[in-house]
């Protein structure tokens, strides 16, 4: 679990450095940076359910 918990911050760190070296890229404009954040908030997401799968969807019924 603890293993699970640092690969996650390591995705949710290297999404946010990609991200971020690309908002540099278009310094001054607001819309692609708010765009980017709603990226990397649809990002952590999809990585959280990717690291720590539901476990309901699992069970033996």
């Amino acid at each position: 679990m603890i293993i699970r918990i640092f690969a996650f911050v390591a995705i949710v760190y290297v999404e946010y450095k990609i991200l971020a070296y690309i908002s540099q890229i278009f310094y001054s404009s607001v819309p692609i940076n708010l765009l980017l954040l709603l990226i990397l908030v649809i990002l952590i997401f999809i990585s959280y359910l990717k690291v720590f799968p539901d476990k309901n969807k699992y069970k033996n019924y």
